[in-house]
This record gives C-alpha cells, sequence and structure tokens, in this order.
C-alpha cells in the first residue's frame, strides 16, 4: 500500500506546486493584458486627435485642461458634444479597464493625454503612466500629466 501512495502523494505535491505557480501568474497576464488595452485606447485617441484637428477651421485643438487624472477627461476637445472629439475614447469611461485614470491637456496648438496603467514596465515596476502626444511621442512618464502639459516628456 505504501508504495502505491507515495507516487501518488508526490503527483499531487508536484500537481499543486504548478498550480500556485501558474494561479500567480494569472494576475500578472491579466494586468498585462489591460495595459494593451490602455495603450491602444491612447493610440486610437492619437488618430482621433488628428481627425479632430483637421476638422476644425481654421485648423486647431481646443484648449482644454484637467487639475488632477480623472476618468472621463473634460473639455470640448475630448467629451461632450463638440464635433468630431474624441469622446468615444476620452470621453467614454466605460471603453477603460476599471481603475485607469486619464489626464487630458490641449492647447490651440498641441495636446497629451496620459493615463494610468495596472502595472509599471519599469525596474521594480515602478512606472504605471503611459502618454502619447501631438509630437508623436508614445512612451512611458513618471507622473501623470499636470495641468497645462502638452507634451510627454
Amino acid at each position: 500500500m505504501k508504495k502505491f501512495l507515495t507516487p501518488i502523494v508526490i503527483l499531487v505535491a508536484v500537481f499543486g506546486v504548478c498550480s500556485l505557480v501558474v494561479w500567480f501568474k494569472y494576475d500578472l497576464i491579466v494586468k498585462e493584458y489591460q495595459s494593451s488595452i490602455v495603450k491602444n485606447l491612447l493610440l486610437e485617441a492619437r488618430s482621433q486627435a488628428q481627425v479632430y484637428y483637421m476638422s476644425q477651421n481654421p485648423p486647431r485643438y481646443t484648449a482644454s485642461t484637467m487639475l488632477t487624472p480623472n476618468m472621463p477627461c473634460t473639455g470640448d476637445m475630448f467629451s461632450g458634444n463638440f464635433k468630431d472629439n474624441l469622446d468615444s475614447t476620452t470621453g467614454n469611461s466605460s471603453a477603460w479597464p476599471k481603475g485607469t485614470t486619464l489626464s487630458c491637456q490641449a492647447t490651440e496648438l498641441q495636446y497629451a493625454i496620459s493615463a494610468s496603467l495596472p502595472i509599471g514596465d519599469g525596474e521594480d515596476e515602478e512606472l504605471s503612466v503611459w502618454c502619447i502626444d501631438s509630437k508623436g511621442k508614445s512612451t512611458w512618464i513618471d507622473y501623470p500629466l499636470t495641468q497645462n502639459d502638452t507634451n510627454c516628456n
């Protein structure tokens, strides 16, 4: 009987360890997936911002600022009933993973949007904010954009 139970106990132990490894990795995989959703929505917002810019006469952005990161963005360019605005992305909180906050800043000449990510990608997972701007940058930044900050530095 002992000869039969020993391999079963070892098999159960190995299976238990493997299950724990998969369980801990599952959370990381979900967070990485949510980060990719945020980055894709920001790229979509960039495309919408270019359409918005060209639809204005003369071509321009609409000055909009936010005091603190929130969801959804505020300002005519980013939400509401303004012609060709970015409402379907930056004005729609249900499009973003739960807990995401945005900071949307614009002048007539340029804009930038930062979004919090569920995980960081730097050393010790410190960096947790992704930013796009009208100059074409798409990068990590240390902190969300502050009021009137239209560059991903």
